[in-house]
């Protein structure tokens, strides 16, 4: 399950307060997904990446796609490098 949205947000809240009623700590980790997001999270804009490499096969581990926002599964894209003048931007997402 997602943590993107307000509706999934407050689904995870009734699931903590349960585990909160019961002396439990819950962690949500946060992370930039960069070139492993998908265009549909970002309303169709190019998803950034520290740098504009594709995920691609490597080895023995297969690029197997990314599940999109609509919830099917959907070929990696390319991202685009993402400048230093956006990085302010993006810490700023993380609050």
């Amino acid at each position: 399950p997602g943590l993107y949205t307000a509706e999934q947000s407050s689904a995870w809240a009734a699931v903590t307060s349960k585990l909160h009623d019961e002396g439990c700590t819950v962690v949500a980790q946060l992370w930039h997904t960069g070139r492993m997001s998908h265009s549909s999270f970002h309303g169709g804009a190019t998803t950034v990446s520290a740098s504009a490499l594709p995920i691609i096969t490597s080895g023995s581990v297969p690029a197997c796609g990314v599940m999109g926002a609509d919830g099917n599964w959907k070929d990696h894209e390319t991202p685009r490098a993402l400048t230093t003048a956006e990085v302010g931007g993006i810490v700023e997402d993380f609050g």
